[in-house]
């Protein structure tokens, strides 16, 4: 097995992980830090828009891992994907991915990972940035829009954050955090080295429409006319007997 396989593989087994066991992190009364990563939650203020034209200005949990030193060291966005309820995407209270965190810390990264609008404690009321209009007409570029603005705000505030060289950095994610990282990269915003995004999209449901997401083909359409504008390169990852998406 090649270096970069066992490493596509390990961090996606995490991620795996990490859903299957918010249930039971959302019972907790805190969920615990990572002392050996310098674990923090910050705050980061951002302006966001729904596919309504609704803005609203909100403050996100942003958990922070750090690698011992004074750095600088580079930085790496971890994004989170999407359940399918409200109950579902107020667990858990933060997004952490410690054991993705934990890999790319132990390769140099300030790793950060934002609980954006709509999710865990920020889900605060009925807006959420993120709604596309369901599965019948899903609008991908406001969706993508607003997870991506949230992304840069994170970037644009570790600038000030001690011991980060945030202009070098680095954005992945899964599922919808998968489709937020790709359209980071394609608003091509300075420092941005590269983009990794495992199982990317929108829409998938398992159950009732193994490989069969209803909104393949407009994704399609957004990332085929915003591709011109990326300059960083991508790695994407995606498996054949992936339910949510499908080998097509």
């Amino acid at each position: 097995m090649t270096g970069l396989r066992r490493f596509l593989l390990q961090l996606l087994g995490g991620w795996v992980l990490s859903a299957a066991v918010c249930a039971e992190l959302a019972t907790a009364p805190a969920l615990s830090l990572a002392r050996d990563l310098g674990e923090q939650v910050l705050e980061v203020t951002v302006s966001v828009q729904d596919m309504h034209g609704r803005r609203e200005q909100r403050t996100i949990p942003v958990t922070v891992f750090r690698p011992q030193g004074a750095g600088p060291f580079p930085l790496l966005v971890l994004n989170h994907g999407r359940a399918g309820t409200p109950q579902e995407r107020a667990q858990p209270p933060r997004f952490r991915y410690e054991q993705q965190a934990r890999y790319f810390v132990g390769k140099g990264f300030v790793v950060a990972v934002p609980t954006r609008v709509g999710y865990g404690q920020a889900q605060l009321d009925d807006f959420d940035p993120e709604f596309n209009g369901g599965c019948t007409q899903p609008q991908i570029a406001p969706m993508s829009q607003a997870a991506s603005d949230q992304v840069l705000a994170v970037v644009a505030q570790a600038r000030q954050w001690p011991g980060v060289d945030a202009s070098r950095w680095w954005v992945a994610g899964q599922s919808v955090g998968g489709l937020t990282s790709v359209a980071v990269v394609m608003r091509a915003p300075e420092g941005l080295q590269g983009g990794i995004n495992f199982s990317g999209g929108t829409g998938g449901n398992p159950k009732d429409r193994p490989g069969q997401p209803c909104g393949a083909r407009q994704i399609a359409r957004h990332w085929q006319t915003q591709a011109v504008h990326a300059r960083a390169p991508m790695l994407w990852a995606y498996w054949q007997n992936d339910k949510y998406w499908g080998a097509d």
